[in-house]
């Protein structure tokens, strides 16, 4: 793997749900986790429309060396947006590369 591929910072969040005092559970909130460069690269875009409100979706692969410490509950954060992972892929199981499957949520 060319390391001038990995041009772009992104830092993986994990998701923390907490309780009130009273217990009841709070919104879901994100501490930042690892941050690794990274390879990005958008693979498809989507428009829907339903009723008088459109949609997009935006996938976009994103390419890391491997890491253990990475797994799908997470989320990553990349030039002020939130990605949702979809799948993580240890390429040819070689534990050289991953590539990570994403979905843009904000």
């Amino acid at each position: 793997m060319r390391a001038g591929a990995l041009n772009r910072r992104i830092t993986f969040l994990v998701k923390s749900e907490g309780s009130s005092a009273e217990g009841y559970p709070e919104e879901q909130q994100y501490t930042p986790g690892p941050s690794c460069w990274a390879g990005v690269k958008p693979i498809t875009a989507k428009e829907t429309f339903a009723g008088n409100t459109e949609k997009t979706e935006a996938t976009t692969l994103i390419t890391i060396r491997y890491r253990k410490d990475i797994n799908d509950d997470m989320v990553i954060s990349y030039s002020s947006a939130i990605y949702e992972i979809e799948s993580i892929v240890d390429v040819n199981e070689g534990h050289f590369k991953m590539e990570i499957l994403v979905k843009k949520v904000k």
